[in-house]
């Protein structure tokens, strides 16, 4: 079988029935290209455009189509063409023209390159005489170090996910025990930088306050209102000039990244730059740069053990993935929710904080109550819980997440735990048991992804036991959710 094929004597059929989808349909007539149809996630309610028929990806009708015919990806989101084509050659399509990650990623080969090339002069109504690879193999992803930014002597700058960083181990001052402590639950410092952000609902009330109580630990500090209004404009500035570098000067931060060191418990200590290191969990970011040893990150890495976790992958077929995985080998393998989850780790770290600050005047993660964790995130939360010493009980555990789960040190897990701290649940449809789950368990607070379709049954449901508290609509899998937090009657 040849491996090109050319643009002569071919038909088009369009994956994308859309905007993109139309605006190839035209550059197709005003090229005398025939267009053989259309394919599409929504062919079951489209069905035809401009008289031509649209199939599903799933479709009995695509296995009569003919296989010589060229599929021209038309979809927006480029960081999806890699897996649409995945799926098109699972039914027998080789002749596809796309946009290849790898080139969007600056590592793509020479065949890859040709792809890229022939799309781009396609949308700018050009046939290439070129012979054009065929897609018998999508680029297979390449598990390497794609955190290390600059090598140094013996040490380097690296990306480091927020959720592995944690404060420095020396020893408290004050009620506030920010030792040895996940960055992200550093609220007095996050909640003054988000103020100054103009993120609402948040003061420089509490940041001041713990000031304070170093002040007077240390004995020698005289409390005064100039002192005060000194603390804050102190911060202020530092948050301005952090702001402006983020801004116009991003190198600032790898130039003036942090010192961490290696722990054994599977994360990194601070020795220096926590106001650095809370300013970018404030700002929604999850990579910062840390200077670490080259000791320390071969640690991290554990490049002799992972090798296990990449072979068990590849025989699950695994080319996408949930939610991040906080390894340097894992940056770049595509994502279905980069941020999602995340951002939810944050939200629920920063109110399972408040909560006990606010009522015992210190922050021990271990003395919360279990967590129950019910999503479809590959693993990422419960990693990220456990390696913060909190207990969790797990449902749904996906066989990604099963091997995932040997790339870190984590806690402990426990089952049908008497009561929980929260829980971390989604519903969508075909998953209502999640609801009747939480219902009949005693949980304190709730922060629940719900599918905009389940949202109207979720209420009517859940209010039986819980208040909405608060919610916002998010994205998830390319559908609208909602992100609920719940609180006990």
């Amino acid at each position: 079988m040849e491996d090109t094929f050319r643009f002569e004597n071919r038909k088009i059929i369009i994956y994308g029935a859309a905007a993109i989808g139309i605006i190839v349909y035209d550059i197709c007539r005003e090229l005398h290209m025939p267009v053989a149809g259309f394919i599409d996630k929504r062919g079951d309610e489209i069905s035809e455009l401009y008289g031509v028929s649209v199939y599903s990806v799933e479709d009995d009708a695509l296995a009569n189509m003919d296989k010589d015919d060229i599929v021209f990806v038309a979809v927006k989101n480029v960081f999806e063409h890699d897996n649409i084509v995945r799926k098109l050659i699972e039914k027998g399509f080789v002749n596809v023209i796309y946009r290849p990650y790898a080139v969007l990623k600056g590592h793509g080969n020479e065949k890859e390159q040709i792809l890229y090339d022939v799309y781009e002069k396609f949308m700018n109504k050009e046939l290439t005489a070129v012979n054009i690879p065929k897609s018998f193999m999508v680029h297979q992803y390449e598990f390497k170090d794609y955190a290390t930014i600059k090598k140094m002597d013996q040490e380097r700058i690296a990306y480091v996910p927020v959720e592995k960083l944690f404060t420095d181990l020396k020893k408290p001052v004050g009620r506030w025990g920010w030792t040895n402590i996940p960055i992200m639950i550093l609220i007095p410092h996050i909640a003054f930088f988000k103020w100054m952000d103009q993120q609402a609902g948040f003061s420089c009330d509490m940041y001041l306050k713990f000031c304070m109580d170093a002040a007077k630990v240390k004995g020698q500090i005289k409390i005064t209102e100039r002192w005060k209004e000194n603390v804050i404009k102190n911060r202020a500035d530092v948050f301005a000039n952090m702001n402006e570098s983020l801004e116009r000067d991003f190198d600032f931060f790898v130039r003036n990244a942090p010192n961490a060191k290696w722990n054994e418990n599977g994360y990194f200590n601070l020795v220096s730059g926590k106001h650095r290191a809370a300013f970018w969990v404030a700002k929604g970011r999850h990579y910062i740069p840390l200077r670490v040893s080259d000791s320390d990150f071969e640690k991290w890495v554990k490049e002799s053990q992972i090798q296990k976790v990449i072979s068990d992958l590849e025989e699950l077929n695994v080319f996408s993935i949930k939610a991040p995985v906080a390894h340097p080998f894992f940056y770049e393998l595509q994502c279905e929710n980069r941020n999602l989850y995340y951002h939810l780790l944050c939200d629920f770290m920063y109110e399972a904080t408040f909560r006990q600050y606010d009522k015992y005047a210190y922050v021990k993660m271990e003395e919360l109550k279990p967590v129950y964790i019910s999503l479809d995130d590959d693993g990422y939360m419960s990693r990220a819980l456990q390696n913060f010493n909190i207990s969790v009980e797990v449902h749904n555990k996906s066989e990604i997440s099963r091997v995932l789960d040997r790339l870190i040190v984590i806690g402990k897990e426990v089952e049908n735990s008497p009561a929980y701290s929260y829980a971390l649940v989604e519903i969508y449809q075909g998953n209502s048991s999640a609801i009747t789950d939480i219902l009949t368990k005693k949980i304190e607070c709730i922060a629940c992804l719900v599918e905009a379709e389940s949202m109207v049954n979720f209420r009517e449901t859940i209010i039986k036991k819980y208040d909405i508290a608060r919610s916002r609509k998010t994205l998830k899998d390319g559908r609208i959710f909602y992100v609920c937090w719940l609180e006990g009657k």
